[in-house]
C-alpha cells in the first residue's frame, strides 16, 4: 500500500504553496559541489563528484529537473534494465506503464518541488522493458535557487511476491485446520453416537441386529471419506513445503544451518559461491571454510549468537572456495531451534564482485588525485623548457662553424627532448585533458616503438601483426610511449635475455563478448614475455603511480600507460605467472577516418614574413618566442594577457598595421587566456589566425584546436623548426 495514499492527487486539490519557499524544507542544498558540476536539464555530466557518488549507491537512483525530466540515471538502474540510460531526457511519470499511477507520480513530484518536503511513493515502474514494484523515495536537491528532485527506488517485486505467497499459504493452512476440526467433532460425535447404540444393542441384541449392521456400514463410509480428507490435506502440506524449498533454492543469497560448525542444511546459492557441493559441505565444518584470520572471531560470534539472542548478528567474513580463492561474505545470522538443538541460520551475501569494483574505484581516485598535482607540475616544466630548447635552437643557428660547441648544444636539445618525454608522461596524469589524436597504422607504432626499446639489449621482438589490421585513432606519441613502457618492462623481466612476442589483430565486441568495453570494431593488441612474472600481491598494484619493485624505477611507466589507455577510451589488462611470464592486452577502438599518410620531414627551418601577436603570461617565453620569429623574418609584437593583446589587435588594424596571425597561451593566471581572448576577437575579426599554445599538451582545447576556432596548435616546448612549420601551415597553408 502506497505510504502517500492519504493524499489527494487531484489538481484542483493541490494546496498554494507559494509561501512555503520563506519555511524550514527538507531540500538538500548542493551549491558547495564545485563549478560546473550540475546541470538542470540535458543529461548528467558523468564522472563528477555528484555522478560518481549516485553510481556508487547499490540501489537505483534519478535525478529531475523542474520540467520533471530525468537527466541522469546511476549505474543501479542497470539492474533493472540494460537500457537505463534511454531514460534521461524522458518524463518521469513516463516510467508508470499504468496511467493512474503516472498522474498520481506526475502530482507528486510536483507536489515535491513546490512544497520541497520529502516524499514516498509505490508503484509499478517500468525502466526499457523491466518492471518492478518499487517504493520510490522523493527529496529536492537545491543548487543556489534552482531545484532537483532525486528519487532513490526501493525494489520491492520479491517482497511483493512473497507476501502474496505466504498469505496463499496461511489461507490453505487455515482451511485444511479447519477440515480437520469438523471432522474430529464429526467423528467424535459419531463415536458417542455408536456407544449409545452398541448400549442399546446389548440391550435388543436380537432385535436390533439389522439396525447394528447398516450403522455399521454408515460408519465406514465416513471413515474412508475421513481418509480420504486427511489424504488430501497431507498433499496439500506436502506442496506448500515444496513452495518454500523453491524459495530458498532459488534465493540470491545462500543460506546455511549448522550447529557448532556442522552444516546440516545449504542451499543451491552457497554452493555456487563455495564451489563445493551439498554433500561435500556436509562433511566439512562451517568454521574451516573462514579464513584463517577470521575463523575465532566467527567462532566467538557465533557462540555468543547463540547463548545470547541479543548479540550482534551481522557480520563480514572472508572464506576460501574450493579454488583457493578469497571471497567476501557479508552474513546475517539468526539464532534457531534444529530438530530440538539451538543452530544457527545464516543468510550469506557475495560481496567479492562489489569490493573489487570499490578498490577499483579508489584506484582511479587515486590516480586522479596525483594527476592534478602532475598536471601543474608538467605545465610550468614545460615553459621552462620552451625557454632552455628554444635558446638551445637560436645559439645553434647563431653558432658559427661546427665546432665542439655546436655538438654541445645539439645533445643539450636531446637532453631536453628527454624531458619533453619525462613531461608528457606527467602530463598523461593531467586531469581533463584529451590526447591529440589522428588516424594512424597501430602496425608501425608497434614495430617503431617495440623495436627501439629492445635496442642494444639481448632481447628480440617477435612481431605477429594481421595486414589488414584496421588503423586506430590516438596519440601517436602517447601510444609509442604505452608499447615502449610495456616492452622495457618485459625487457627488464629477461635479464639473461629471450624474446617478445607482440601481436596485432581486429575483433568485434559485442554484448556476447562480456567485454569491458563498449560494443564496436576493436584492435587487440598484446605484449607477452617469459620473465620471471608478478606475484599476487604485486599485480594489484602496477598501475598505481609511483609504485615500483625496482631500485631505479620511477614508478611512472605504467601508471602514465593505464592513463594513456583510459583516455583513448580503450582497455587494459595484465595477467601473469611467477616463473613463466606477463602478458598485457590492450584495445583500442577502430578509426573511420582515412588513414593520414606519412610526411617525409627534412629537419630544415622555413622562413617567412608578417605581422605575429604573442600573447603569454611568461617574459622568457615572450622574448624567446619574439626572437625566434625575429630570426624567422616575422614583425613580433607581445602582450601579456588577452586584455593587452586586444589593445594592441584593435590599434593595429586602426592603424592599418593588422596582424597576419596570432600566438596565444590557452593559460594565464589571473587575466584573460588564449581561448577567451580569441572568442572575443572573432566577433570582431571572423578571418583571424589563431595560433594556441600550451605547457598543457593534453587540454582539449590543444587536442580539438579547430573545434574552437583556432587554425593551428604548437605544444609547449617547441624551437624555432616547430614554430616555422606551424606558422607555414597556419599562414601559407603548405603541409611542412
Amino acid at each position: 500500500m502506497p505510504i502517500v495514499e492519504s493524499f489527494d492527487f487531484s489538481e484542483d486539490r493541490l494546496p498554494n504553496l507559494n509561501p512555503l519557499w520563506d519555511q524550514t524544507t527538507e531540500t538538500i542544498d548542493i551549491s558547495t559541489l564545485s563549478e560546473g558540476e550540475y546541470v538542470l536539464t540535458g543529461t548528467y555530466v558523468l564522472g563528477t563528484p555528484l555522478a560518481m557518488l549516485l553510481d556508487a549507491l547499490p540501489i537505483p537512483a534519478l535525478l529531475m529537473d523542474e520540467s520533471y525530466v530525468i537527466i541522469f540515471a546511476n549505474k543501479a538502474c542497470g539492474n533493472i534494465s540494460p537500457d537505463y540510460r534511454r531514460v534521461e531526457n524522458r518524463s518521469f511519470s513516463s516510467l508508470f506503464p499504468r496511467p493512474k499511477e503516472a498522474d498520481k507520480a506526475d502530482i507528486l513530484i510536483r507536489k515535491v518541488f513546490l512544497s520541497r518536503k520529502a516524499h514516498s511513493y509505490e508503484g509499478l515502474l517500468e525502466i526499457e522493458g523491466g518492471k518492478i514494484w518499487s517504493r520510490m523515495h522523493l527529496r529536492s536537491l537545491r543548487r543556489d535557487n534552482q531545484t532537483s528532485v532525486l528519487a532513490l527506488v526501493e525494489n520491492l517485486t520479491l517482497e511483493k511476491r512473497q507476501l502474496l505467497l505466504t498469505k496463499k499459504h496461511e489461507e490453505q493452512l487455515k482451511i485444511a485446520q479447519n477440515d480437520l476440526e469438523r471432522l474430529v467433532e464429526e467423528r467424535t460425535a459419531e463415536l458417542l453416537k455408536i456407544n449409545e447404540e452398541l448400549r442399546k444393542a446389548r440391550e435388543e441384541l436380537e432385535d436390533r441386529v439389522e439396525e447394528r449392521t447398516a450403522k455399521l456400514k454408515s460408519f465406514n463410509e465416513k471413515l474412508r471419506s475421513e481418509i480420504g480428507v486427511r489424504r488430501r490435506t497431507e498433499k496439500a502440506l506436502k506442496d506448500s513445503q515444496e513452495k518454500y524449498r523453491i524459495v530458498v533454492e532459488n534465493a540470491n543469497d545462500g543460506i546455511i544451518v549448522h550447529q557448532q560448525g556442522k552444516i546440516h542444511f545449504v542451499n543451491k546459492r552457497f554452493e555456487d559461491i563455495i564451489g563445493y557441493s551439498n554433500h561435500e559441505l556436509k562433511s566439512k565444518d562451517f568454521f574451516e571454510l573462514i579464513h584463517p584470520e577470521d575463523r575465532k572471531a566467527a567462532s566467538e560470534a557465533d557462540r555468543k549468537m547463540v547463548s545470547d539472542r541479543s548479540a550482534p548478528r551481522n557480520f563480514t567474513y572472508r572464506v576460501v572456495d574450493r579454488k583457493g580463492r578469497l571471497r567476501w561474505l557479508d552474513i546475517h545470522a539468526v539464532a534457531v531451534t534444529w530438530q530440538g538443538t539451538p543452530a544457527t541460520l545464516s543468510f550469506l551475501t557475495d560481496t567479492t564482485s562489489k569490493r573489487k569494483l570499490e578498490e577499483e574505484v579508489l584506484k582511479i581516485q587515486k590516480l586522479e588525485s596525483v594527476g592534478v598535482l602532475a598536471g601543474g607540475i608538467a605545465h610550468d616544466f614545460n615553459n621552462i623548457l620552451t625557454a632552455v630548447q628554444g635558446n638551445i635552437s637560436l645559439a645553434k643557428i647563431y653558432m658559427p662553424g661546427n665546432g665542439k660547441a655546436l655538438g654541445r648544444l645539439k645533445e643539450a636539445g636531446k637532453a631536453c627532448k628527454r624531458a619533453q618525454s619525462l613531461t608528457n608522461q606527467l602530463m598523461t596524469f593531467a586531469k581533463g585533458g584529451a590526447p591529440i589524436k589522428q588516424s594512424a597504422s597501430i602496425a608501425k607504432i608497434l614495430r617503431e616503438a617495440c623495436e627501439f626499446a629492445v635496442r642494444g639489449s639481448n632481447v628480440r621482438c617477435e612481431f605477429v601483426i594481421a595486414r589488414d589490421t584496421w588503423p586506430v585513432e590516438v596519440d601517436e606519441a602517447q601510444i609509442s610511449q604505452v608499447f615502449s613502457n610495456l616492452v622495457i618492462n618485459a625487457d627488464q623481466a629477461m635479464p639473461h635475455g629471450g624474446t617478445i612476442y607482440v601481436s596485432a589483430e581486429n575483433v568485434v565486441i559485442t554484448n556476447e563478448n562480456g567485454s569491458t568495453v563498449k560494443p564496436g570494431k576493436y584492435v587487440r593488441m598484446s605484449v607477452r614475455d617469459e620473465g620471471v612474472g608478478i606475484s599476487p600481491e604485486n599485480l594489484l598494484k602496477i598501475f598505481d603511480p609511483y609504485f615500483t619493485t625496482k631500485k631505479t624505477g620511477s614508478g611512472l611507466g605504467l601508471a602514465s600507460t593505464f592513463f594513456i589507455i583510459q583516455n583513448h577510451e580503450g582497455s587494459i589488462s595484465v595477467t601473469s605467472k611467477e616463473g613463466v611470464g606477463t602478458k598485457f592486452v590492450i584495445y583500442l577502438a577502430a578509426s573511420q577516418a582515412v588513414l593520414i599518410q606519412d610526411v617525409p620531414e627534412d629537419g630544415g627551418i622555413f622562413m617567412g614574413q608578417g605581422r605575429i601577436l604573442v600573447m603569454d603570461d611568461e617574459t622568457s617565453i615572450r622574448d624567446l618566442t619574439s626572437e625566434l620569429l625575429s630570426m624567422l623574418g616575422y614583425e613580433a609584437v607581445v602582450a601579456k594577457n588577452g586584455t593587452e593583446a586586444m589593445e594592441l589587435y584593435l590599434e593595429a588594424k586602426k592603424t592599418m598595421k593588422p596582424f597576419d596571425a596570432v600566438i596565444l597561451d590557452l593559460t594565464v593566471p589571473g587575466g584573460m587566456g588564449g581561448n577567451e581572448f580569441l572568442q572575443q576577437l572573432l566577433r570582431i575579426d571572423k578571418n583571424v589566425k589563431a595560433i594556441v599554445s600550451s605547457g598543457y599538451s593534453n587540454d582539449p582545447i590543444m587536442a580539438e584546436c579547430e573545434k574552437y576556432g583556432f587554425k593551428g596548435v604548437i605544444p609547449k616546448p617547441y624551437d624555432a623548426e616547430d614554430l616555422s612549420r606551424v606558422l607555414r601551415r597556419v599562414m601559407y597553408g603548405e603541409c611542412a
